[in-house]
Parts: structure tokens; C-alpha cells; sequence
């Protein structure tokens, strides 16, 4: 399983793996749209990412994580994408799911 660890660059979020690292953190709508839903803010986020454990195994580029919160499991699915504005390779944030627990 590869190291991934999430730092702060001049105000931007970049996700480390160990195989890809400085790249931008960005949200798809629909990121935004469950965030606002849940209503969990940016930092939430942030935390699961970087204390969260690996959550469910998917394919090549793409990694869940997973982080338990009182009666609930907060889940994260960050995949490697293409920024056009910046020409560049960026993480995006393309699922944020809230599991309840019994």
C-alpha cells in the first residue's frame, strides 16, 4: 500500500503519495454538493485524509479513505485528474459519503 500524507503549500492543499506527489486538491461539483449536504466543512475533509485508515480497494489512481466519528464512518474517494486551467495533474475529490453506524 503506498504513504499517502496531505501538506499545505502557500495556502493550497496538496496530497502526497508516494508515487505522486505536489499536486493541487480540488472538489468535483457533485464533492460540493455532498459536502454542503453532510455539512461538514473543508477540515473534515482534510482530517480524513490525513488520520483516515484506506478504506475499500479500487482501481489504479483512485484511493478511498475512511474515518470513524462517533456513530459514523466519514468516507473520502480522491482520483487523480487533469487541471485545464493550470495544465497540469491535480487530486480531485469525487466522493464524499457518511455511513451511519448501529
Amino acid at each position: 500500500m503506498r504513504k499517502q500524507t496531505l501538506k499545505s503549500n502557500n495556502g493550497k492543499y496538496i496530497l502526497c503519495v508516494e508515487t505522486f506527489c505536489a499536486k493541487d486538491l480540488r472538489f468535483t461539483k457533485a464533492a460540493y454538493r455532498e459536502l454542503a449536504d453532510y455539512g461538514l466543512t473543508t477540515q473534515d475533509i482534510l482530517t480524513c485524509l490525513n488520520e483516515g485508515c484506506a478504506g475499500r480497494r479500487r482501481k489504479k489512481g483512485v484511493f478511498e479513505k475512511c474515518l470513524k466519528r462517533k456513530k459514523s464512518v466519514l468516507k473520502v474517494v480522491v482520483a487523480e485528474s487533469w487541471d485545464y486551467a493550470n495544465k497540469e495533474t491535480a487530486w480531485a475529490i469525487i466522493h464524499i459519503g457518511r455511513v451511519k453506524i448501529k
